[in-house]
Formats: structure tokens, sequence, C-alpha cells
């Protein structure tokens, strides 16, 4: 199932059980943590992310962002 979400700038998308799933940024910028990792990582447009685990991710905008969550 893929998903396209809209993310104002300081706001959060939050991700539950997301493990195997890909965040493409398309436009714009965010950071983001997966619950049980101690990184954090900076995506900007054009950047893709696949979540390694399940529990929760959450993803904060840096600036108005595009993203989709694909299977």
């Amino acid at each position: 199932m893929d998903k396209r979400y809209y993310i104002a700038r300081g706001r959060l998308l939050r991700i539950r059980d997301g493990a195997k799933r890909v965040l493409h940024v398309r436009r714009g910028a965010l950071w983001l943590t997966q619950e049980g990792d101690r990184r954090d990582y900076y995506l900007a447009a054009g950047s893709t992310f696949r979540l390694d685990r399940d529990g929760l991710a959450v993803a904060q905008a840096t600036r108005p962002t595009t993203v989709m969550l694909t299977s």
C-alpha cells in the first residue's frame, strides 16, 4: 500500500510497525528516528529510507515536505 503525506514545517509523521516499508522524500526535508535505533537520519528531497524495524518511527519536517510511504 502506497500513501502520500504532506507534512508542514515542524509537524510530525508517526509510523507504527513500518519494518520494510520505504519512505521517499519527494519535496522538502525531515529528521527521522526509529524506536530502538540510537541514530537519527536527515533526509532531503530525493532521499529514500527503508525502515528496518517495527515499533514507532517519527519524522519531523524541517520545511514543508511531501513523502511517499511504500510497501
